[in-house]
């Protein structure tokens, strides 16, 4: 069982080159579940369920706390909150957890389709500045990074930020 200290004073590694969680977010959410430990039963306090429901933004360019350890962690938090209410395991918990964890939202697809155009982006641009290929097929591989990495990167974005009624955001609201 955690304590409200050792939520306080817990540490993630911090990404840089890929994706992660916004760390003032997560920091901001972590604060409330100290709170929530140290001061049980008040009418303000954090549910299992919440944990299960939050989201934070991810990070793509600038330093994020790396998804898999604050995913851990807010698993382990989720069962000492459900543990200080009582809560032997709710159907949403167990649902939630079991499609994937936090990211579930985001099918496994897309985020490979991501490396896939980053990757075909890559081999246009060398193609161009060795002038390897002609211009006009290094142009149309161009184009359709371009096209289809929008597309890719609208599908995640929905994906990420869909807000199905209930679900709660790092900030507190619904």
């Amino acid at each position: 069982m955690l304590t409200g200290a050792e939520v306080r004073g817990k540490r993630f590694a911090v990404t840089k080159f890929r994706e992660g969680y916004s760390q003032s977010e997560v920091d901001a959410f972590l604060e409330r579940a100290a709170a929530t430990l140290e001061r049980a039963g008040t009418p303000s306090a954090m549910t299992a369920d919440e944990v299960v429901q939050v989201r934070f933004n991810p990070t793509k360019f600038s330093p994020g706390y790396d998804q898999d350890e604050v995913d851990d962690f807010l698993d382990e938090l989720r069962v000492t909150l459900g543990a200080a209410s009582g809560e032997t395991s709710s159907a949403t918990t167990s649902a939630n957890l079991g499609a994937g964890g936090r990211r579930g939202d985001v099918p496994r697809v897309l985020p490979v389709l991501r490396v896939a155009d980053y990757a075909l982006f890559a081999v246009a641009v060398v193609l161009l500045v060795l002038d390897l290929a002609p211009f006009s097929v290094v142009v149309g591989m161009l184009v359709v990074s371009l096209l289809g990495g929008t597309a890719v990167q609208f599908l995640i974005f929905r994906a990420e930020r869909g807000s199905p009624d209930g679900v709660v955001r790092a900030d507190g609201s619904s």
